[in-house]
């Protein structure tokens, strides 16, 4: 008996730290995943096509949108992230921690202009305020960045058309003025 309910308490026991390792380490371990896939340099944007019944890099993408992805690092101080982006459809920008808590996700409709201009900083880090510029603080040094565009049709036309929009987005360092 004494046997039975040590091997119950140790399974529990085991059951519950297999359950907590899996919440605490799988996100990062899905991040790095990503990073290696994605195999982008820190604070550069990437510019897929628009996805396919082919395309893996990320699971099951939409293939209603154009995406822009970059991983960023704040080591070096603020970055600026910016674009024109349309007002015609649907477009959102959404950052993340590398244990894949997003911390920052806006749209079209809650932007008041489609120009995009957004700082990124570390938390606690003190800014200048710039009257154009949204200041977004990140709670890690590291993270991803991701951008959607809805794309009305798949005409090449209409797909040229968005993919200008995709191309405009743009990150790098802050200005020194600004800080």
């Amino acid at each position: 008996m004494k046997n039975g309910l040590l091997y119950l308490f140790c399974w529990i026991l085991g059951v519950l730290l297999g359950y907590q390792g899996l919440i605490y380490f799988y996100p990062n371990l899905a991040y790095r995943i990503a990073k290696i896939k994605i195999d982008t340099p820190d604070n550069t944007f990437r510019f897929p096509e628009l996805p396919d019944a082919e395309s893996r890099a990320v699971v099951k993408p939409n293939p209603d949108f154009l995406y822009v992805t970059g991983f960023y690092d704040l080591s070096d101080g603020p970055l600026q992230v910016s674009g024109q982006l349309p007002d015609s459809t649907y477009w959102s920008v959404a950052m993340y921690r590398p244990n894949t808590v997003n911390f920052y996700v806006k749209n079209d409709l809650q932007f008041q202009t489609s120009n995009l201009h957004l700082v990124l900083a570390k938390e606690g880090e003190e800014l200048a305020e710039e009257p154009s510029s949204e200041i977004v603080y990140s709670p890690t040094t590291k993270g991803l960045i991701l951008f959607r565009i809805l794309v009305t049709s798949r005409n090449p036309e209409v797909l040229q058309h968005y993919r200008h929009f995709q191309k405009s987005v743009s990150i790098k360092a802050l200005d020194e003025q600004i800080r």
